[in-house]
């Protein structure tokens, strides 16, 4: 706030009393009276000095000292003499901090945890030049600060402690429930860690909770954002049945009747086959078929209900069939991911007799093109199994004569394996397609060979005129 002009009156006569009558300014001297500086500004040391208020009437790098804009010194430091809480008496908080000190009208005001960065920036809520009130942030936690006070000269600090309320579990709900009548309690966080303590939810006596206990947003346990009405963190959730070490039961209700009655419930295990389908929703039980002996275990879905999947006592598992005669046998279409690669030559020369032959323009490889070696030609297994390759193209020559052919071989770990060949009959000669199934360790490697009579090219940029190679996963 700015002085009034009663207040700016005063100033200007008491500077103008201490300037006298001089009538001429010393030599270099900016004044030597009041009128020489204009409005708003007095004369103080021969140096024209702006009157203020608070901090914001002054220039960038001026301090309001006094009722004065003046440059900094190592004076005008803020220092803070005393810390106290805003509480109910001074050891204790309400929302902040009660600072007393000098030179605090223009600081700003901030807790720097010991060895820990950033610092937390306080809220100022009435501040003078010899005292000022600070609220916490919502966040705050019990800790050793140092307080810090900073004006554009420098700062000050002093130390401060934040311990945990020293009151019981049962008094600080006391506390809570005096504070509201709604019910309900607002928690931004309550750190117990530190305390070495444990939050229950109990009656008013004894050490369990026999009420209810309504969330009406989302809930997470070990989990600081949860994205479900309850979403559980890393480690296993368990259920236990009352009076019991073994694992309970996990049992949601459809909304399939005004009671809410639970979605199949069968009397036995032996039963569970016989589970009741209600269209209205989606429910599930969670049972150890270990003991179902020689009952067939079932899900089912659809209705009428129709087999949707059975594990048989013998191990077998059915899709769709309730009498699978194989491990694992599917009615209808199964989709499984493909394993292969694809790689094409469109115009690889090589002379006569054998030599290595290279298919280096890749169409795909769900394998990764770190399992194929374009300037070899060269596959590596990525894992053991049972392989299904084969080539076919078209071969080029210059001239063919009545004996002139061609053979092509798979080469497993730079060894031939199995070949196939074909008559050259023309200069642009379709050979005949070859596969071959081999067996293949991870790391072991496929490539290809070939032996032609004269001087042969390997596919061409005609459309569909090129020479492939490829190879699929067959299985384990």
């Amino acid at each position: 706030m700015k002085p009034t002009a009663t207040t700016v009156a005063v100033i200007l006569l008491a500077f103008a009393a201490a300037a006298g009558c001089s009538k001429a300014k010393p030599k270099g001297a900016e004044c030597s009276r009041n009128d020489d500086c204009g409005a708003g500004r007095v004369c103080v040391d021969s140096t024209c000095l702006l009157v203020c208020g608070v901090q914001t009437d002054c220039p960038a790098g001026r301090l309001c000292v006094a009722q004065l804009c003046v440059n900094p010194r190592q004076g005008d430091l803020p220092s803070i003499a005393s810390v106290s809480g805003n509480g109910a008496d001074t050891a204790h908080i309400d929302d902040g901090l009660l600072v007393t000190g000098t030179i605090l009208a223009n600081a700003t005001f901030e807790l720097r945890a010991t060895g820990a960065s950033p610092s937390i920036a306080l809220t100022v809520r009435t501040q003078s030049d010899t005292a000022a009130e600070l609220v916490f942030p919502a966040d705050i936690r019990a800790g050793v600060y140092a307080l810090v006070a900073t004006n554009q000269s420098g700062s000050g600090e002093a130390p401060v402690q934040l311990t945990l309320p020293d009151f019981t579990g049962d008094l600080a709900i006391e506390r809570i429930n005096a504070a509201t009548t709604s019910g309900r309690i607002a928690i931004g966080r309550i750190d117990l860690a530190s305390a070495g303590l444990d939050a229950k939810f109990v009656d008013s006596t004894g050490d369990a909770m026999t009420g209810d206990l309504a969330v009406a947003g989302l809930l997470g346990v070990a989990r600081a954002s949860p994205a479900a009405r309850l979403e559980v963190g890393a480690g296993y959730t368990y259920v236990k049945a009352s009076g019991s070490s073994s694992q309970g039961t996990p049992r949601c209700e459809c909304d399939q009747s005004a009671t809410l009655a639970d979605c199949g419930d069968p009397a036995t295990v032996t039963a569970i086959q016989e589970w009741t389908h209600y269209p209205s929703g989606h429910c599930f039980d969670h049972w150890d078929i270990a003991g179902l002996g020689a009952t067939d275990f079932q899900l089912q879905a659809g209705e009428p209900p129709l087999p949707g999947m059975v594990v048989t006592q013998e191990g077998r598992v059915g899709i769709r069939t309730t009498t699978p005669l194989v491990a694992l046998d599917v009615t209808g279409v199964a989709n499984s991911a493909f394993e292969g690669f694809s790689y094409i030559a469109t115009g690889f020369a090589k002379l006569s007799g054998w030599s290595a032959v290279t298919c280096a323009t890749r169409e795909f490889n769900t394998f990764g093109d770190s399992t194929y070696d374009v300037s070899t030609g060269t596959f590596t297994a990525p894992k053991a199994g049972y392989y299904r390759f084969s080539i076919g193209g078209y071969v080029q020559t210059a001239a063919t004569l009545p004996d002139d052919h061609f053979a092509v071989a798979f080469v497993k770990n730079a060894t031939f394996n199995r070949f196939c060949g074909a008559q050259l009959s023309t200069p642009d000669t379709p050979v005949p397609g070859c596969s071959g199934v081999i067996a293949l360790a991870a790391g072991d490697t496929v490539s290809l060979a070939s032996y032609t009579t004269i001087a042969a090219t390997f596919g061409s940029a005609g459309v569909g005129h090129f020479f492939w190679f490829q190879g699929e996963f067959a299985g384990k």
